[in-house]
């Protein structure tokens, strides 16, 4: 492996530059040479699609799987108590499907970043089972028609994605390494 500012890349001169640019608050300069460098760099490497970077940006901003952890947890909490409240039951469901949202969001997009199925690591792997489980979870739901179903499953998939995020394992985007 080799550091991206120990490169041979004749890119990286350039790229030192553009970091001397930002941090002397030159944006006019900073702007041109940001763009000049990114079409020499499009150049080196055509399979990155532009909008895969600008995917890949929003995908680490928006978070969908802290998102998803947190209405699994909410639809627990609420499917617990559904028997005092017919309110709380229905929230509990939504928080159920919306957090299912957001999983199948963030499966989403890291299949469309990656250009292949997420389940090349551990952290992939964990995500994906947890998505696998709350799709197990919507068919017993539906079949046998118990809210039991999607209180476990909510549970199960806020402790997959809770999981995930706490074991030191990498959740980076990353192509495979050969």
């Amino acid at each position: 492996w080799e550091s991206s500012f120990q490169s041979s890349s004749p890119l990286v001169p350039k790229f030192l530059k553009i970091l001397e640019l930002y941090r002397a608050g030159d944006k006019k300069t900073f702007e041109e040479n940001v763009t000049t460098w990114n079409s020499q760099v499009q150049a080196i490497a055509p399979e990155v699609h532009p909008w895969r970077v600008r995917l890949e940006v929003a995908y680490l901003d928006f978070k969908p799987f802290e998102c998803a952890a947190l209405f699994y947890f909410l639809a627990f909490g609420f499917l617990l108590f559904r028997e005092t409240s017919s309110l709380l039951k229905q929230l509990g469901k939504l928080g159920f499907f919306l957090a299912f949202l957001f999983h199948t969001l963030g499966l989403v997009c890291r299949v469309l970043i990656l250009a292949r199925p997420p389940v090349s690591n551990m952290y992939e792997s964990l995500i994906f089972l947890g998505w696998s489980l709350m799709v197990f979870t919507l068919i017993f739901s539906g079949i046998f028609r118990h809210r039991l179903f999607i209180t476990i499953g909510s549970f199960l998939g806020f402790l997959t994605l809770l999981i995930s995020d706490l074991l030191p394992i990498d959740s980076n985007v990353s192509a495979l390494v050969p």
